[in-house]
């Protein structure tokens, strides 16, 4: 099940505005009439149910009428070059590099750090524009100055303005229980474990990750991980893009 809100009201009226407060409230209305009307079923006890919930233009940076370049905008942006014969994407990276830290960062699929695990498929471009929070790429400057959008999603995972709400409930899951944060990969082998699957396509989760919060959960070899630092928000203006890699992209100017 899906409701579009609150996200149709964040990218409308902004992440912070009286619209989103109001969507939230009209979303956990329905939720709440969804769990009346399975209870006044029967059904409430039987059933697992999840839930969750700067402008730059790169016609600034790339010719975008050339016939051999698509481009495609957003939180992250794509510029695809079809035509590989002859390409040098390093002179094609350079103008990128003097704004580099600025509002955004420009990678090739290469260069693209492993956490984003954003590199290997064909819908993915030659040039990668991964903006700071708040900042939205557009194709150019006539998309910008047209769009009414302002809010949204798709940033870097690990700023808290990222974070989406995980709440379950069902026989499997244990009551009153809460726990720590955890990445949106690791959802697909609960889910196996929930439906009780046992032929599951390989992921990048970590299977019994999330064992803490079934009532009866399968035995799975522990695996150690290793603990990620805290990024910082980039909604204040002391706070700058420093670093890529492994590492958080985020951190206090000196």
């Amino acid at each position: 099940m899906y409701f579009e809100q609150p996200d149709a009201a964040g990218h409308n009226a902004g992440p912070n505005s009286d619209a989103v407060d109001s969507a939230l409230i009209y979303v956990d209305a329905m939720i709440n009439y969804l769990a009346h009307r399975l209870d006044q079923k029967g059904y409430l006890g039987c059933m697992q149910k999840l839930k969750k919930s700067h402008f730059m233009a790169i016609e600034e940076y790339i010719n975008i009428n050339d016939s051999n370049v698509e481009v495609f905008g957003g939180a992250i942006g794509n510029i695809h070059f079809p035509n590989k014969t002859g390409l040098n994407l390093t002179s094609k990276m350079e103008k990128f590099a003097r704004k580099n830290g600025d509002t955004f960062r420009a990678y090739t699929k290469e260069t693209m750090p492993k956490r984003y695990h954003y590199a290997n498929n064909r819908r993915i471009g030659d040039i990668i524009i991964d903006a700071v929070g708040g900042t939205e790429i557009f194709k150019t400057k006539a998309e910008l100055n047209a769009s009414t959008m302002e809010g949204d999603h798709g940033f870097d995972n690990r700023l808290p303005s990222m974070r989406a709400i995980f709440g379950a409930y069902g026989p499997s899951v244990k009551e009153n229980f809460t726990i720590p944060p955890f990445q949106n990969i690791e959802l697909y082998n609960l889910f196996t474990d929930l439906m009780g699957l046992t032929n599951f396509a390989p992921n990048n989760g970590t299977r019994g990750l999330l064992n803490s919060i079934l009532r009866k959960p399968k035995d799975y070899e522990e695996t150690l991980l290793k603990e990620l630092p805290d990024c910082i928000d980039m909604s204040e203006p002391s706070k700058i893009l420093t670093k890529c890699g492994d590492g958080c992209q985020f951190e206090n100017m000196p």
